[in-house]
């Protein structure tokens, strides 16, 4: 009887702690719902890797709105929202030019590396519900992540807004979607 009562003491103090431990996670998410639901955007939660939503660190080369820790520190995703509904920054905006411009930035002036830039062909960006994506992979600046290898990500849906994803890792074994465009309604 005696260990009965010890186990139910047990339960319910550990109880709470779960429903709060999973909870967080939700909350956390909050931080991007804005964006989310004004962009028409899924948020594909990874089975294999937790991640955990921290405040973006203040450096003059990349400005971000959150960050993603993944797993055990093998990788964070740093990740910046161009909502042409929420805010319009500009009358008219070209992601391609803005992709550059970030890619100038991220990309020490000090290194001499190669860049590879890859254009989303026809297919690809069928698949992804864009008008227009690229990526590239580099090696950034150390003020912007402590990470030696990064991979540049951005997408476009006119009306909708541009993504863009900075993926800093050690190893680039599997880099995860994290966000793309819901399915474009057929007109």
């Amino acid at each position: 009887m005696i260990l009965n009562v010890r186990k139910i003491t047990c339960l319910l103090f550990i109880l709470p702690l779960l429903q709060f431990a999973y909870a967080q996670g939700d909350d956390e998410l909050e931080v991007i719902e804005p964006y989310l639901d004004s962009m028409e955007l899924d948020f594909l939660m990874p089975v294999e890797n937790e991640l955990k939503f921290q405040k973006p660190r203040d450096n003059e080369f990349f400005e971000y709105d959150t960050r993603i820790k993944v797993k055990a520190n093998e990788m964070e995703v740093l990740v910046v929202f161009h909502s042409d509904t929420l805010s319009k920054p500009f009358p008219t905006f070209f992601p391609h030019l803005e992709f550059n411009r970030l890619l100038g930035n991220i990309v020490p002036n000090d290194d001499d590396q190669d860049v590879l830039v890859i254009g989303w062909r026809d297919q690809k960006l069928k698949d992804k519900n864009v008008d227009w994506g690229a990526e590239a992979y580099i090696r950034p600046r150390k003020e912007i992540t402590n990470f030696p290898f990064a991979k540049l990500i951005a997408f476009y849906r006119e009306d909708q807004g541009m993504v863009v994803m900075l993926y800093c890792f050690r190893k680039p074994d599997n880099v995860p979607e994290l966000i793309r465009f819901k399915e474009a309604k057929h007109q």
